[in-house]
C-alpha cells in the first residue's frame, strides 16, 4: 500500500502485480476514514495510526455486508541508498543496485553514459566512459536513503582532468499508482502522396482519459532513434508499459533503416528497472524466440514480460485486441500474464483456435513470456 497525504486528504493504491486497488479518504489526529474500490468489491473502513507511526490497526466493511473485518499494516523500510532514479546536478541518473554492486545510466543530451560501481556502507563509487572518449568518475555519500552528495570528474582523452565538481542528487518524485504508456512507431510515410497512419494517435485519446496513465508517443526514423527512446525509459519516474507499433518478423522489429533485434532491445532496456510490460503490436513478431531472447537477456532486477502476436495480425482485429489488452493492464490493473489470458478468453480471434461458425477474423495467437 502507498498513501499520499495533502492536508487532511489521503489518496493511494494497494494490492500487488495481480491487482491494484484504489483507496481514498480523510485523516485527522491519527485516524483515517476511507473508501476503497476493487474489481469486484467496494466499501469503507478506518485505520488508526500507532503513536510512533510505524503501524496501523483498523477494520473495513464491504458494501452490502454487515460484518466488519480487520485490516492492519506496518510501515516498510525506506528505499535503499543509491538504488532508483535520481534528479542530480548533472542530469537524471538511474542506478540499479544488486548487493554491493551498482550500475546504471547518466542522462545526456544525445547519448547516455553507462556507469558501474560499488557501494560500501553509505559511500558509492562510480565510473563510466563517454561515447566520444574520456572517462567519468564519481564518489558519492548518501544522506539517508533519498539524497546523496559528492564529487565527479571527467578525464578527456588528452588526460586534462576536469574537476572535481560537486555532484549532488535527490530521489526523483514518483506518483502513487501512476503508469506511463509509451508508444514507439516508425514513420513510414516517405512521399507526400502516402496516406498518413498512426496507431499511437488512436491510442492517445483513449488512454489519456485514465487519470493514473501518462502517455508518450514518439515517431521513429531509424534504428538509432528506436534504441535511444528505449534507453530514455529508464529516466521516467514510474512504471512503464512500452508498446511497439511496427511491422516485424521473428527476427526483430522493422524500422526505416533496418531491423532492431532482441539483443539490441535487451541492451537498450537493460537498466530500465521500471518497465512493467513490453508489447509488440505487429504480425508474427512473437512467432519465434524473440520474446524469450529479450527476457533471458535482462538482468534479474530489470526483468519484465514480453508479449506479441504469433500470426498475421488483422488491422482491425489487432486494434480491438490491443485496446482490450492494454485496458486490462492499465485501467483494470491486471498482471500482464492474466490480461493475456483474459483477452484470449474474451476475444476469440486473440487466441490460437480457428473461429467456429462465421468468424471472419483469423486468430492472431497473442502470447506472453515472463510474468
Amino acid at each position: 500500500m502507498e498513501l499520499s497525504v495533502r492536508g487532511d486528504e489521503v489518496q493511494g493504491w494497494y494490492g500487488n502485480d495481480q491487482q491494484w486497488c484504489q483507496l481514498w479518504g480523510s485523516a485527522r489526529e491519527g485516524r483515517l476514514e476511507f473508501h476503497y474500490r476493487e474489481a469486484s468489491e467496494s466499501g469503507s473502513g478506518t485505520f488508526t495510526l500507532s503513536p510512533d507511526g510505524r503501524h496501523f490497526e483498523g477494520t473495513f466493511l464491504a458494501s452490502g455486508q454487515v460484518i466488519r473485518r480487520p485490516w492492519a499494516g506496518r510501515r516498510l523500510r525506506p528505499h535503499r541508498p543509491f538504488d532508483g532514479l535520481w534528479d542530480t546536478s548533472c542530469g537524471m541518473l538511474r542506478l540499479v543496485r544488486e548487493g554491493d554492486s551498482v550500475r546504471g545510466l547518466l542522462q545526456g543530451n544525445l547519448r547516455h553514459t553507462r556507469v558501474a560501481g560499488t557501494v560500501d556502507g553509505m559511500v558509492c563509487t562510480l565510473a563510466g566512459a563517454f561515447d566520444g572518449g574520456g572517462a567519468f568518475t564519481a564518489e558519492l555519500s548518501a544522506d539517508g536513503a533519498d539524497k546523496f552528495d559528492g564529487t565527479r570528474s571527467r578525464v578527456p582523452q588528452d588526460g586534462d582532468v576536469q574537476g572535481p565538481l560537486r555532484f549532488a542528487g535527490a530521489r526523483a518524485r514518483s506518483t502513487v499508482g501512476q503508469r506511463w504508456l509509451v508508444v514507439l512507431e516508425p514513420h513510414w510515410e516517405r512521399r507526400l502522396a502516402d496516406t498518413e497512419f498512426s496507431f499511437g494517435d488512436m491510442l492517445r485519446p483513449f488512454f489519456q482519459r485514465i487519470r493514473p496513465v501518462r502517455f508518450r508517443h514518439r515517431r521513429v526514423h531509424s534504428r538509432e532513434d528506436f534504441l535511444r527512446h528505449c534507453s530514455d525509459i529508464a529516466f521516467l519516474p514510474d512504471d512503464v508499459v512500452l508498446y511497439v507499433s511496427s511491422h516485424g518478423t521473428s527476427a526483430g522489429v522493422a524500422v526505416p533503416d533496418g531491423v532492431v533485434t532482441a539483443t539490441d532491445i535487451a541492451a537498450a532496456l537493460g537498466d530500465a528497472a521500471n518497465v512493467h510490460l513490453l508489447h509488440f503490436g505487429g504480425c508474427n513478431i512473437a512467432a519465434g524466440s524473440l520474446p524469450e531472447d529479450i527476457v533471458s537477456a535482462q538482468p534479474t532486477r530489470c526483468r519484465f514480460p514480453v508479449s506479441g502476436f504469433c500470426r498475421f495480425a488483422d488491422w482491425s482485429g489487432s486494434a480491438i485486441v490491443d485496446f482490450t489488452y492494454l485496458t486490462l493492464v492499465l485501467e483494470r490493473r491486471l498482471a500482464p500474464v492474466d490480461a493475456v489470458a483474459a483477452t484470449r478468453s474474451e476475444l476469440r480471434f486473440a487466441g490460437s483456435a480457428l473461429n467456429p461458425g462465421e468468424g471472419k477474423i483469423f486468430p492472431m495467437d497473442l502470447r506472453i513470456v515472463g510474468s
